[in-house]
């Protein structure tokens, strides 16, 4: 029995939205947590590698959970499970605001990891089922926006909140929140029509996500889009504001401001370049400017041009920082592809495996930058910070590098459900 709500309603709006506010939600924590490295140093008296895995933790579990939660999306009812996953998130914010482990800090996030999978999955999928096929990829990009703009909440305002507050009342705070949100979700979340819930079988599960991988245009598709995602994944989620302090020299202040310009330029890249390939009717040549742009962009960023004055020094950084916030979200283009060019039934399970790989950049880089950070000292003990920097985050424009081989195999839809 189908729903008594219509597509495209205003209901289907507020369900949409529940969705993507918890992936705005799970951003601000990530922007908050990235933002103090040494609170949490200090507090646990850890490495700065230690730190790293805090937000490794979550990543790796935020990758693994993707492909099970797109087989969850697809086969159970999504009032049950998106709430769920609030719930638990939630749980865990309080988590954090109360441990004194450093050891139960890493499992939290794991378990928050998990649970903010379903965020971003969720929202695609109601995005797909509640409304008509042309909104999906500017949904898909307003999701992204609104989970930018999480991030900027967590970066510069969530340190003005630390003036006041320790960071363990704001937490609890946005527990709070997170109740509140999952509340929503059990009143608005629901599938479009009624969904008969079975047992999985394996076989089933295997045969989907076999259609995936044997398809060789989506997997060109889902390592695109794990190479081009890689380098801002590690500046949102982990290190950009050491990069900015250490590298640049930076005030936090000044590094908030460069990292809260790459989210910005984010929440308007990501719809923008959306609307721009449907109305060029084109998805390619956006897919083919943007790892080109973002290579020109990195290696400006690590050369630290300095014009000798401090002012025109950061007119400078933010450019190349919005720069590259606004051209990463090109690669959002490839998720519309690859729903182009697969069938329907495939979707959820598909996306949660281009999520899933997406994370790995991220995953290998950070403990590979951070553990740089921390062994070269040793071995060169003469060498200065700013060079330490240069050499261990000299890894991302080698990870674009490595995405321009497969621009020869992204097909070209002409914005149509070819399959």
């Amino acid at each position: 029995m189908a729903t008594k709500h219509s597509q495209n309603s205003l209901w289907a709006f507020i369900a949409w939205a529940t969705a993507a506010l918890f992936y705005a939600y799970h951003q601000i924590i990530i922007s908050a947590i990235a933002l103090m490295p040494e609170i949490l140093m200090n507090k646990y008296s850890i490495t700065m590698y230690q730190y790293g895995l805090i937000s490794i933790f979550y990543t790796i579990a935020y990758a693994i959970m993707m492909i099970p939660v797109g087989i969850m999306l697809d086969n159970y009812a999504l009032k049950k499970i998106m709430t769920l996953a609030l719930l638990i998130f939630s749980a865990a914010c309080a988590v954090l605001a109360f441990t004194t482990s450093y050891k139960i800090i890493l499992v939290t996030r794991f378990i928050m990891g998990g649970a903010a999978s379903f965020s971003v999955l969720g929202s695609f999928k109601l995005a797909a089922e509640w409304f008509s096929a042309n909104w999906f990829a500017s949904l898909a990009g307003a999701t992204v926006s609104l989970g930018y703009f999480g991030s900027i909440l967590g970066n510069r305002p969530f340190l003005n909140l630390l003036q006041t507050y320790n960071y363990e009342q704001i937490f609890l705070a946005l527990s709070f929140f997170g109740l509140g949100l999952s509340l929503i979700s059990l009143i608005f979340i629901s599938n479009f029509n009624d969904i008969q819930e079975k047992k999985l079988k394996f076989s089933d599960v295997y045969s989907q996500l076999k259609l995936v991988l044997q398809n060789r245009l989506s997997m060109v598709l889902i390592f695109y889009g794990m190479l081009v995602f890689a380098p801002l994944l590690v500046f949102k989620d982990s290190l950009g504001i050491l990069f900015f302090t250490n590298y640049y020299g930076y005030s936090k202040t000044v590094a908030c401001h460069m990292m809260s310009t790459t989210l910005f330029a984010s929440i308007i890249g990501a719809p923008l370049l959306g609307a721009i390939s449907d109305r060029m009717q084109r998805r390619r040549p956006v897919l083919i400017l943007t790892p080109i742009i973002i290579l020109i962009t990195l290696v400006l960023m690590m050369l630290n041009i300095n014009t000798g004055n401090e002012f025109f020094n950061q007119v400078i950084t933010t450019a190349l920082t919005f720069s590259f916030g606004f051209m990463t979200w090109g690669f959002l283009l490839c998720y519309t592809v690859f729903k182009e060019i697969n069938p329907p039934h495939i979707l959820s399970i598909g996306l949660g495996l281009m999520n899933s790989i997406n994370m790995i950049g991220g995953i290998l880089s950070v403990p590979f930058i951070t553990y740089l950070i921390d062994k070269l000292p040793e071995h060169y003990p003469l060498m200065q910070n700013s060079e330490l920097y240069f050499y261990a985050f000299l890894i991302l424009p080698i990870i674009i590098l490595m995405s321009f081989p497969l621009l020869k195999d992204i097909p070209e839809t002409g914005c149509r459900q070819v399959e």
